[in-house]
C-alpha cells in the first residue's frame, strides 16, 4: 500500500514539476542563451511595423566593452561581460530601469 500512495503521489507531482521552471521565470526575462526559452524569441506587445526614431524612447544607454558573450537580463539587473586590456575579465550587474551600475568584478 505505501509503494502504491507513493507512486500515486509520484505522479501528482511530476507534472507540476516538469512546468516548475518556466513558471517561476518572470516575464521579459532573458536568462539564458537565446531567451527563456532558448528560442531566440520573448513573448510580449508587437514590434512596430517600422523601426524609426519616433516609435521608441530611449530611457538610458551604456557603452559595453568587447566581450565572448551578450548580456544576460532577468527582471531587474542585466549582467555584461568585458574583456579590458587583453588581460583582464570584467562581469558588471546593471540596474535594469536607471542603467546604474549595482556592482562589477574584475580577475586576471
Amino acid at each position: 500500500m505505501r509503494i502504491f500512495a507513493s507512486t500515486a503521489l509520484l505522479a501528482c507531482i511530476c507534472p507540476v514539476l516538469a512546468q516548475a521552471p518556466e513558471s517561476l521565470t518572470p516575464p521579459g526575462s532573458w536568462n539564458q542563451w537565446r531567451g527563456p526559452d532558448r528560442s531566440g524569441v520573448v513573448a510580449g506587445p508587437s514590434w512596430p511595423k517600422n523601426l524609426v526614431s519616433e516609435n521608441f524612447e530611449r530611457e538610458w544607454r551604456i557603452d559595453l566593452q568587447a566581450s565572448y558573450s551578450g548580456p544576460v537580463v532577468d527582471a531587474e539587473r542585466i549582467y555584461t561581460t568585458a574583456t579590458v586590456d587583453k588581460k583582464d575579465e570584467l562581469v558588471c550587474a546593471i540596474d535594469r530601469f536607471t542603467g546604474e551600475e549595482i556592482w562589477s568584478r574584475r580577475w586576471e
